[in-house]
C-alpha cells in the first residue's frame, strides 16, 4: 500500500496502471482513484515493479507520466492472489526480449534504454494527436497486429486527452518486438464495446469516491468507476491477450 493525500481544493482522478517511482520500490497503481479535497493518508492498493530494490531513493513517489502495459494494468485491476508474482514475472520477460538489464528488475529503467526510447518516439510521433480526429472522442479501443489488447473510455474527451500520452507510450512499449501483421478488424472492437453492456458486474464502494463497477470471466478483465451516476473511466481487457 501507499499513502495518497489530496491538498487541494478540487477533485484528483488517478488513473489504474501509473507507475510511482521512488521511495522503496517503484510500484504500480491497481485501480482507479477519485479523491476527495482534503483527503488525507488514503491507503491505495499498489504492486512492485521494481524486484530488486528495497533501499530509499526518495521519501516519495512521483510520477514520470507513465501507465504499465496493457498486461500489466490487467493483472494489477485484477488483485488475485498471484498477481504481485505474474507482475514481476512480466517485467523479467519484457525486459529479456528487448535485450534491457536492469539490476533491480525495474520495469521502468526499459523507458530509458536508447533503443527502447527512439521505438517508442517513432510511435508517439505518428499517434499523438489521435484524440483531435474526433472531437468527441472520449476513448480508445487498441489492438497490437489483429489482437485486441485494452480498452480505455473516459467521462469526457478532456480527462480522455490528458490520459492518452500514457496510453500511447505504454502501448509502443509493449508492441516493441511485435512483426507487423494484419489489423484488428473494426468488427471485433465494435463485438468487445457491444459486450460490456451484457456482462454482470460487482460493484462496492470506490476507495475514496464514487463506485467501482468489476466483471471478470475467463473472457475479459472490466472495472469501471462511477461517480455521481456518469463513468469516470472504465478499462477493459481481454484475458486471452
Amino acid at each position: 500500500q501507499v499513502k495518497i493525500s489530496n491538498t487541494s481544493r478540487h477533485l484528483i482522478f488517478l488513473m489504474g496502471g501509473e507507475i510511482l517511482t521512488g521511495c522503496r520500490q517503484d510500484r504500480i497503481l491497481a485501480g482507479d482513484i477519485l479523491l476527495a479535497p482534503g483527503t488525507r493518508d488514503l491507503l491505495a492498493p499498489v504492486y512492485c515493479v521494481e524486484h530488486g530494490r528495497w533501499s530509499h531513493t526518495s521519501s516519495s513517489f512521483t510520477s514520470k507520466q507513465n501507465l504499465g502495459t496493457p498486461a500489466l494494468r490487467a493483472t494489477a485491476q485484477e488483485k488475485s492472489t498471484s498477481a504481485q508474482s505474474e507482475i514481476w514475472s512480466r517485467i523479467a520477460d519484457q525486459n529479456r526480449k528487448m535485450g534491457v538489464s536492469s539490476d533491480t528488475e525495474a520495469y521502468q529503467e526499459a523507458y530509458e534504454d536508447e533503443r527502447v526510447r527512439v521505438a517508442i518516439q517513432t510511435i508517439e510521433k505518428k499517434m499523438r494527436n489521435f484524440p483531435r480526429l474526433d472531437q468527441e472522442a472520449v476513448g480508445v479501443v487498441i489492438g497490437l497486429n489483429d489482437q485486441l489488447v485494452s480498452v480505455d473510455i473516459f467521462a469526457n474527451r478532456v480527462l480522455f486527452a490528458k490520459q492518452w500520452p500514457k496510453i500511447l507510450r505504454s502501448t509502443a512499449f509493449s508492441s516493441i518486438g511485435h512483426d507487423k501483421g494484419p489489423m484488428l478488424k473494426q468488427e471485433r472492437a465494435f463485438e468487445f464495446l457491444r459486450s460490456l453492456l451484457n456482462r454482470r458486474y460487482g460493484t462496492r464502494a470506490g476507495l475514496d469516491l464514487g463506485i467501482e463497477y468489476t466483471s471478470i470471466d475467463p473472457d475479459a478483465n472490466i472495472q469501471a468507476l462511477v461517480y455521481e451516476q456518469g463513468v469516470m473511466h472504465l478499462s477493459g481487457f481481454p484475458q486471452r491477450y
